[in-house]
């Protein structure tokens, strides 16, 4: 953990992702992890402005994810990985600081929203020479967004976004 506080404002964040390989034969194993995240950075106003009270503005993100990962070697000069991840997250974005003075009306509305990720994976990575390798791989991930007050600004939205990520790549180590 890690925090800070200086002058009213602050910043913290904690980050943690626990992990589990597990070898289920000589060819397989399944990697398991649960990434988490939070930050949050803001600013805490004392009587400001003819207000009274204190009012906590700014910014926070939480997350919290699990992953699947099988791999396998089975076949020959061949390196096959295919997964699921599934995660949960929310955001405060206060409209605080898309305006110099907070108590304008502002033309952003405030952002928060609440968002959920599906992904399913593919991989494969073909050992064409001892130092050459082509890799193909697919990955789809179908994105979910429910914003807490949308406003006018974020009226057009998707809410709901599937994108497909194709990757292809090759290596070629030049020197041992």
């Amino acid at each position: 953990y890690i925090g800070e506080y200086y002058a009213d404002n602050y910043l913290a964040a904690l980050v943690m992702k626990p992990a589990l390989s597990l070898d289920l034969s000589k060819a397989e194993s399944l990697d398991i992890s649960f990434p988490m995240g939070f930050f949050d950075a803001g600013r805490i106003d004392h009587y400001t402005q003819g207000r009274e009270g204190d009012e906590e503005k700014g910014n926070s993100e939480k997350r919290l994810a699990a992953q699947l990962t099988l791999k396998t070697r089975r076949w020959e000069n061949h390196k096959t990985a295919v997964g699921f991840k599934a995660g949960l997250a929310h955001f405060r974005n206060d409209r605080y600081y898309f305006r110099a003075d907070p108590d304008e009306p502002s033309f952003y509305a405030d952002n928060s929203a609440d968002w959920s990720e599906y992904s399913v994976f593919a991989e494969d990575i073909f050992q064409i020479t001892s130092k050459w390798t082509l890799t193909a791989g697919l990955r789809m991930d179908a994105i979910q967004y429910e914003f807490l007050d949308r406003g006018d600004y974020y009226a057009d939205f998707k809410t709901n976004q599937e994108i497909w990520s194709p990757r292809f790549a090759s290596a070629l180590e030049l020197w041992d």
